[in-house]
């Protein structure tokens, strides 16, 4: 964690089964790993430094990059691509890294990280979110409602 401290990164995020972090610095992403501080990959990213996410395995990373959003598969070393249709205000993955939610504007987008393709959009009131596995958690105004998928 001292590692992490010393980067004073804009925004960070944690993989919950892991002890991986996504921190993002300016224009670049990195991927460190907490038990002794190695970055294990840095990325180019420029834009909306402090929006990003990482899987609860470490294993999916998804970062947005003007109007794109960028899902790296950090195993496979490969990319795919989401459309948003609005912007950004938060992005989590569920089911292991294998759907990614984007909180656009008013509505909540599901898309397959492996092709980018949306499986669905919903309208909501959530001003934030933030997911693990099989739930999802959207903060709105007043309150904190929860999303079980199982």
């Amino acid at each position: 964690i001292g590692a992490l401290a010393r980067l004073a990164p804009d925004f960070a995020c944690a993989a919950a089964g892991k002890d991986v972090v996504l921190a993002r610095t300016g224009n670049n992403a990195l991927v460190i790993r907490l038990d002794n501080g190695v970055t294990t990959r840095e990325i180019f990213a420029p834009g909306m430094p402090m929006l990003g996410a990482i899987d609860d395995q470490g294993k999916r990373v998804a970062l947005p990059d003007r109007d794109i959003i960028r899902i790296l598969n950090l195993e496979a070393e490969s990319e795919t691509q989401a459309s948003p249709k609005a912007e950004i205000a938060s992005l989590a993955f569920l089911f292991d890294g294998s759907v990614l939610c984007a909180l656009e504007g008013k509505e909540l987008a599901f898309y397959d990280s492996a092709s980018g393709r949306e499986l669905l959009r919903r309208p909501t009131q959530a001003l934030s979110m933030s997911g693990s596995a099989d739930r999802l958690f959207l903060f709105c105004e007043n309150e904190v409602r929860e999303l079980r998928f199982n």
